[in-house]
């Protein structure tokens, strides 16, 4: 009987190292070996060394019942990225391998789903020159009916060989020819607004036209994008505050009605109803108070619309003392949508959260609130 050889059996053993590597990630676990690159509620991303060489791991977590219902009906991000993937390498593209995709479902949507793919090479720092040679990529793909949505940095890499390549397909779109003129705007606006920070904004301008694309929607989109980003932080901010406590006063009686209350805050329950007493409206909006412990007074401001916007003021941008926002109620019900407002005023503190001495004055110095998206 013949043993085999020492090379043999170390071969073998990285084998079974890999494939355990591999399992562990397709089960949602962390090896040891792994690196998080970046963590969320929803996904995470492990950078994992193994025997044959880097590999990334992409596990969606689907920790909430909404998340789960959104692919209830049709394939997991995992399994649209692979697809995906494969879909951009025969085409030419120069993307990251797929090494393994698993996706776990019940019958309401999936559970789990991890996607596995091989690291390319580390990109080069990049030149003007450089630059222009990705948005010659973009437009390259752009020509072979390829969507990308989101095509900033992280996802665009240029290698010392020249050639680019194109990360995270989940969201990408393909086309039978070539992207069309109208979405073109919304496909560059990533690459142009992280590029404005390096280059003049008539450097861009000249790359559109060479390419007989108008610079106005392109740059327009930009400004929409900015603006969606800036919503998305307050709300993040918002979420991860630890100034922040969230939970349902009623949740029985009334399932619909959240409360953002700062942590430390006192706000008796009966402020809600007998507690106060009704002061004349200050137009649509219904003001009533009530006498505050240790001082001061509660003023609550209560309409018929959105007043999150101020309540995220207050909190991202307020002091710490004076007079302040101290909850925020939020009615989700469509039969009655109602904001409230819990203010703790002090007399002779002129500071309110936003500027301004009064309710009037805190309601007027201020913008419209935006909608909630």
């Amino acid at each position: 009987m013949t043993h085999p050889s020492k090379p043999v059996k170390a071969q073998q053993g990285e084998k079974a190292h890999q494939a355990d590597i591999h399992a562990r990630l397709l089960r949602g676990d962390i090896p040891e070996e792994a690196e998080i690159v970046s963590e969320r509620i929803l996904r995470r991303v492990l950078r994992v060394p193994t025997p044959e060489g880097v590999l990334f791991a992409k596990q969606h977590l689907f920790p909430f019942l909404r998340v789960r219902l959104r692919y209830a009906l049709r394939s997991s991000p995992t399994r649209r990225e692979a697809e995906n993937l494969t879909r951009a390498a025969a085409l030419g593209l120069l993307v990251p391998r797929v090494l393994a995709e698993s996706s776990q479902r019940s019958p309401l949507g999936p559970t789990l789903a991890v996607l596995l793919t091989a690291a390319l090479p580390e990109g080069r720092p990049l030149d003007p020159p450089a630059r222009h040679r990705l948005f010659e990529a973009i437009w390259d793909l752009a020509n072979k009916g390829v969507l990308h949505p989101d095509l900033h940095g992280d996802n665009l890499r240029l290698l010392e060989d020249g050639r680019v390549a194109f990360l995270d397909f989940q969201s990408c779109r393909f086309f039978p020819g070539k992207v069309p003129s109208r979405l073109l705007p919304s496909m560059l606006a990533p690459f142009l607004e992280e590029q404005l920070q390096f280059l003049p904004k008539s450097t861009l301008e000249t790359w559109l036209l060479e390419k007989k694309i108008s610079p106005t929607p392109c740059f327009a989109a930009v400004d929409r994008r900015g603006q969606k980003q800036r919503r998305t932080r307050e709300r993040h901010a918002l979420r991860n505050s630890t100034k922040v406590r969230r939970f349902r006063p009623a949740p029985l009686r009334h399932p619909f009605w959240i409360r953002y209350l700062q942590r430390g805050a006192i706000l008796p329950q009966d402020y809600v109803s007998a507690g106060m007493t009704h002061l004349p409206p200050l137009g649509r909006c219904q003001l009533s108070q009530a006498p505050a412990e240790g001082g001061g007074t509660i003023l609550r401001l209560r309409a018929n619309r959105s007043l999150r916007s101020y309540w995220l003021r207050a909190i991202l941008e307020g002091p710490d003392q004076g007079s302040r926002i101290l909850a925020w109620d939020r009615n989700n019900s469509w039969l009655s949508p109602r904001d409230s407002l819990y203010i703790l005023h002090q007399e002779g503190v002129m500071d309110f959260p936003m500027g301004g001495d009064d309710v009037a004055s805190l309601l007027s110095r201020c913008s419209p609130p935006q909608s909630c998206s």
